[in-house]
């Protein structure tokens, strides 16, 4: 996917003229994710929350899990503590 966009750059020395348009490739390290569905540059395309495939994944039902097994932890934890067991 290509991006585009606008930026001015103070270039010194060389044989750029002022007003010049000249493309320029750019290479980026260390991003934390390219999204191929999206375009974003923040997550990877196998957690996007435009992909209707990925809906189990996204940030939301991330959390949604999470708070859902700490709160089994903590009914555990009380069990354990009042001397209940599951069977």
């Amino acid at each position: 996917m290509e991006l585009c966009f606008e930026t001015t750059v103070d270039f010194t020395g060389g044989e750029f003229y002022e007003g010049e348009e000249v493309p320029v490739s750019l290479r980026y390290e260390k991003l934390f994710g390219y999204c191929e569905v999206c375009g974003s540059l923040c997550h990877k395309d196998d957690v996007c929350p435009l992909d209707a495939k990925n809906g189990k994944k996204s940030p939301e039902k991330k959390r949604e899990g999470r708070e859902e097994m700490m709160r089994g932890l903590k009914e555990e934890s009380m069990m354990i503590e009042q001397g209940v067991t599951k069977e």
